[in-house]
Formats: structure tokens, C-alpha cells, sequence
């Protein structure tokens, strides 16, 4: 019997940037800035699953779930910062 449920997986893209004024990245700056926010990308996709359950939880569990979400958004804003600063 074949199972009907298959594991699910990170969709993968390649991300072709354009330039702006002029200014023109090298190839690694591009994949650089792809893997940061793509790595923040995937975790408001993982987390939002999380987010979404903290209705069912009692007091304490949603104490819990608002601390693993505050750390996932800090993690997700130095993800984005770093990016940022590549940029300029």
C-alpha cells in the first residue's frame, strides 16, 4: 500500500536582483542577501504555524509561545538587518 501523505518541503528559488542607479552587486553579494532573507522567510513560515495554535493554549502556554515568537522576530530582524547593511 502506498502512502498518500508525502514530507513537505522548503520550496527553493533562485532570485535574480536588478540593479539600482548603477550600482551593481557581484554574484555572491546577490546570494548572499537571497540566503538572509530567505533563512527570514522560512521562519515566519515555520513560526506562523505557532502563532496560529496559541489560541488553544492555556495561560501558560501562551506565555511560552509569545517568548518563542519574540525570539523567532528578533532572530527574523538581525536576518533582514544583516541584508540591509550589505546593501547599504
Amino acid at each position: 500500500m502506498e502512502c498518500a501523505f508525502k514530507r513537505a518541503t522548503k520550496l527553493g528559488l533562485d532570485f535574480v536582483a536588478t540593479s539600482r542607479c548603477g550600482y551593481r552587486m557581484d554574484d555572491d553579494t546577490h546570494e548572499l542577501i537571497t540566503l538572509l532573507t530567505s533563512k527570514a522567510g522560512m521562519l515566519m513560515e515555520d513560526k506562523s504555524v505557532i502563532a496560529l495554535s496559541c489560541g488553544r493554549q492555556d495561560a501558560v502556554g501562551i506565555a511560552s509561545v509569545l517568548d518563542e515568537l519574540e525570539r523567532s522576530v528578533a532572530r527574523m530582524g538581525a536576518l533582514i538587518g544583516a541584508a540591509k547593511a550589505i546593501v547599504g
